[in-house]
């Protein structure tokens, strides 16, 4: 049977209102562009390779140059050359002189006396440690961390957070958003981030590149700032409006959107998760205006979903959704992670701040291949047809008053491969209860939804 036009666009605003409470991680490019603009990152011969596990030789060389210390070290090695000690590194012979400098100075240690074992594959502990000791913290005896505790004590601090590390299949792409966020972290002197740091030591040039980095540095931690009472709400409430312009199999159609949603979410407790979604959806087409109410609750490990008279229940373990991804740790929330940000710009008019921040879309797409997938895939018994989502765009304009999130709009554009089908979304957001005051409110019962096993 056909999935017909109508349950199709149903199914968009079902996917749409799920990515947009969505988290995951992805490809971060434009981070890696930013940190060779500031000299701290050189690509390949076939660019930045990101895609491809990150090696101990490239991790030594990050931590010299966040360390600041490049100079001092190709300096040394003048010197040092003929008495190094591992000769396992031939093939890897320009990470030599970063090696040299670090084993010299304490800061990393040969796989033996004589290997250093330069093209091993970098962990993301490794990583985690190279990176806080950057921030000036030690993990010598009596210091503030170790080297096994040095994840935790990484997410303590924001080298790690919700979407930078993939722990169990760490690459370049994962160093480079990991160095990323370090630079925009405060270190343990006390300078406002690690790049100001940088440049007040003369490590990183005052151009307009690390000016232009730091001033987004700066506006990121006012407008994190200005949102503190939702990043650390783990109960919100809020009244979703949307429009949307859809197009599928050569038909168009318009679309509106209100719901209340309640959800409570605690990241370290996914399990435990609640969330209410109702409304209704009116669908114009040339031939007829439909309104459809819909309904979505999550509550003990299921998803319940009615929508156009279907009632399906799916099993959705978060948790275990996120374990299976090796997407993320569900610890490692430290509110917005610098990195989902492709771009942000500030203004201020009448006593009112703007941010228009552009997120970066490939993590978004990354969140839903990974981890609402289960879910997405599930649509289908609906009518027969997959959901194949790229989202292409996600932008918001907040604006704050008096230090505190007023009003913000987001924009998406997503597109359904299979079915051709397009949609650009306009959704506003008025955030209605923050705290104990949220209520997640349920039926008395879920007799009658089909259930559907994984």
């Amino acid at each position: 049977m056909k999935f017909s036009f109508k349950k199709l666009l149903v199914s968009g605003v079902l996917a749409g209102a799920m990515t947009f409470c969505a988290a995951g991680a992805a490809n971060f490019d434009s981070a890696a562009q930013s940190l060779s603009d500031l000299g701290l990152l050189n690509g390949t011969q076939s660019g930045f390779d990101l895609d491809r596990a990150g090696t101990r030789g490239e991790a030594a060389a990050m931590l010299v140059r966040l360390l600041g210390k490049e100079a001092e070290a190709t300096e040394s090695w003048k010197t040092d050359a003929e008495g190094f000690a591992f000769t396992d590194m031939e093939d890897s012979a320009w990470a030599k002189p970063y090696v040299n400098w670090l084993v010299k100075n304490g800061l990393a240690a040969g796989t033996t006396d004589t290997t250093f074992a330069p093209r091993d594959e970098c962990s993301a502990q490794m990583a985690a440690t190279f990176l806080l000791r950057a921030l000036g913290y030690s993990d010598a005896e009596g210091g503030d961390f170790t080297y096994f505790t040095a994840m935790d004590f990484a997410r303590e601090k924001g080298v790690v957070d919700l979407f930078n590390c993939d722990e169990k299949a760490f690459q370049r792409d994962h160093l480079v958003a990991m160095c990323y966020t370090t630079l925009s972290r405060q270190p343990k002197s006390g300078e406002a981030d690690l790049l100001s740091k940088l440049v007040a030591e003369g490590v990183v040039a005052d151009n307009d590149a690390s000016k232009a980095l730091r001033q987004n540095f700066a506006d990121y931690r006012e407008f994190y700032g200005s949102s503190d009472n939702l990043n650390n709400a783990t109960s919100m409430a809020c009244k979703l409006t949307a429009d949307f312009n859809i197009s599928a199999e050569g038909e168009s159609a318009k679309m509106s959107m209100v719901q209340d949603i309640a959800m409570k979410y605690d990241a370290a407790k996914p399990a435990d998760m609640e969330m209410s979604v109702t409304g209704s959806v009116s669908v114009i087409t040339p031939e007829e205006t439909v309104n459809v109410p819909n309904t979505m609750y999550f509550k003990d490990g299921y998803a319940y979903i009615e929508a156009d008279g279907t009632k399906i229940k799916l099993p959705m373990d978060f948790e275990e959704a996120i374990s299976q991804a090796g997407v993320i740790n569900v610890k490692s929330v430290n509110g917005e992670p610098i990195t989902s940000i492709e771009s942000l710009k500030k203004s201020t008019a009448d006593g009112k701040t703007t941010y228009d921040i552009v997120y970066n879309a490939k993590l978004m797409n990354h969140v839903v291949d990974s981890i609402m997938g289960p879910m997405l895939q599930a649509l289908p018994e609906l009518g027969g047809t997959k959901l194949d989502i790229s989202i292409d765009k996600v932008t918001l304009h907040s604006v704050t008053a008096n230090g505190k999130v007023e009003s913000a709009k987001m924009d998406m554009a997503m597109s359904f491969g299979e079915e051709d089908f397009k949609m650009d979304m306009n959704m506003t957001m008025d955030i209605t209860a923050v705290g104990d005051g949220v209520k997640v409110e349920f039926p008395a019962s879920f007799e009658g939804y089909e259930s559907i096993e994984e």
